[in-house]
């Protein structure tokens, strides 16, 4: 029988109870796969337990700010700060005695004697070493803490190392709201971020990575680099204080603290604990105030065993005073390697945090700490 066309064919009342059923099925259907799709699934829990961080000791800290702060009390946030974060650190009384028993006095690096005194009569496995690089009070305030965790046992070398540089203008947002105008604001930020850099490394494996977006303007103004260094290949290094010729008191030191933390975040380094260098120039009586000669870097590789000796001269590091400044670093550095006896890197940097700004402030840099970390970064990209 044939339908007549424009009319609609007749359901049954069962079929129009089955249409509606189906319907009301994937309406309720529709809610669940939404949150289905938009809800991520949590990640199990970190299992600190399983990961068995080494005990830590931390030592007072180092102040290369050529200014005076309150260290003991830095000091005393941070051991809260990572005690909360599960680190296991060992007790001020057995620090104190440890101390006292081998006549620790300089707290900015790990002499082998002591590495190996605190690993054999108290377990520690890790030395914490902070040192405050820049401290100011006034406005602006600045604060820069610079750390690293040196492994007690041979060949000493650094397990992590990072630093926080912060400015009270870093972002001062619309109106000037974001404006932090104390220090004391500024520093549990810094100790914050340093403590959980640290346990994000010891609980989870994941060390702090060296930042692979530097830009073209921190790049080295001119570089030398020899073939004998091989792509690929893992090298020991030591680092050298820098020869200050700059006003900045301590800038040789910080310099050096910067190339040891962009090595440890690059791969394929193994840098050796500083302590071990200083103990050696101090045995040796090495000095040099226009840098190290051959003579001396063969003495030094003879001792340590590294492949790499890193030297080099601070021109400028200076941080700005006030609102709106921009610091200044200039540096040139070069690398020594053991088996050709051979400069294999040289090169000369220098920038300003202002450097390539033109809108608003935007990328302004605004401590001469954070342009070094930079200006570092981009060296060492084009070493490896």
């Amino acid at each position: 029988m044939r339908r007549e066309r424009g009319r609609r064919p007749e359901r049954s009342k069962e079929g129009v109870v089955a249409w509606r059923c189906r319907a009301l099925v994937v309406l309720c259907a529709i809610p669940v796969l939404l949150v289905c799709a938009t809800t991520a699934v949590p990640a199990p829990p970190l299992r600190v337990e399983s990961l068995q961080p080494p005990l830590i000791a931390v030592l007072p800290f180092e102040n290369l700010s050529a200014s005076s702060a309150p260290l003991k009390e830095m000091r005393a946030h941070l051991v809260k700060r990572l005690q909360m974060r599960g680190m296991k650190l060992l007790g001020e009384e057995e620090l104190l005695a440890l101390m006292k028993a081998y006549r620790v006095r300089y707290t900015g690096g790990v002499e082998p004697r002591v590495a190996e005194s605190f690993r054999g009569e108290a377990g520690v496995g890790g030395v914490l070493i902070t040192s405050l690089g820049l401290y100011m009070d006034h406005i602006p305030p600045k604060v820069t803490l610079v750390s690293r965790l040196a492994g007690t046992d041979a060949p000493y070398t650094v397990i992590w190392a990072d630093s926080v540089s912060l400015s009270g203008d870093d972002a001062p947002g619309i109106l000037g709201l974001g404006l932090v105008y104390s220090v004391e604001v500024l520093m549990p930020r810094a100790l914050d971020r340093l403590a959980n850099s640290l346990a994000a490394h010891l609980l989870s494996e994941k060390p702090p990575t060296a930042d692979r977006r530097v830009g073209t303007r921190y790049r080295p103004r001119g570089f030398y680099r020899s073939p004998v260094m091989s792509e690929g290949k893992r090298y020991s290094v030591a680092v050298l204080p820098f020869v200050n010729q700059s006003a900045r008191r301590y800038a040789g030191e910080l310099i050096a603290l910067k190339i040891i933390e962009q090595l440890r975040k690059s791969e394929g380094f193994e840098v050796l604990e500083p302590g071990i260098m200083r103990d050696e120039l101090l045995q040796f009586r090495i000095i040099f105030p226009e840098g190290a000669s051959m003579a001396d870097a063969d003495i030094l590789f003879e001792r340590t065993k590294v492949d790499l000796l890193i030297t080099g001269k601070v021109m400028d590091y200076d941080d700005s005073r006030g609102p709106g400044g921009a610091p200044n670093v200039t540096f040139y550095m070069q690398v020594i390697e053991r088996q050709s006896r051979q400069v294999v890197w040289a090169s000369h940097s220098t920038n300003r945090g202002d450097d390539g700004v033109f809108f608003f402030g935007a990328g302004r840099v605004t401590t001469a700490d954070a342009l070094a970390s930079k200006m570092m970064a981009a060296v060492i990209q084009r070493i490896r």
